[in-house]
């Protein structure tokens, strides 16, 4: 593998962390109004079930 694929690499990974970050700043941001227009408190473990297991490619929970 040369510099450049290597590079290549790091820059995509970098972009993937970048792009996790802003999500979980989003949502997170955004979370009570969610709950506020589910219905309640009891609607947010989706959230904390299913966000950590998004990256590995496993299907949410229904």
């Amino acid at each position: 593998m040369g510099r450049r694929d290597r590079l290549l690499a790091f820059g995509g990974l970098m972009l993937a962390g970048l792009m996790s970050s802003l999500d979980a700043t989003v949502l997170g941001t955004a979370l009570p109004a969610i709950v506020g227009d589910l219905g309640g408190l009891g609607r947010m473990a989706w959230y904390a079930v299913d966000t950590p297991s998004s990256p590995s490619g496993r299907p949410p929970n229904p």
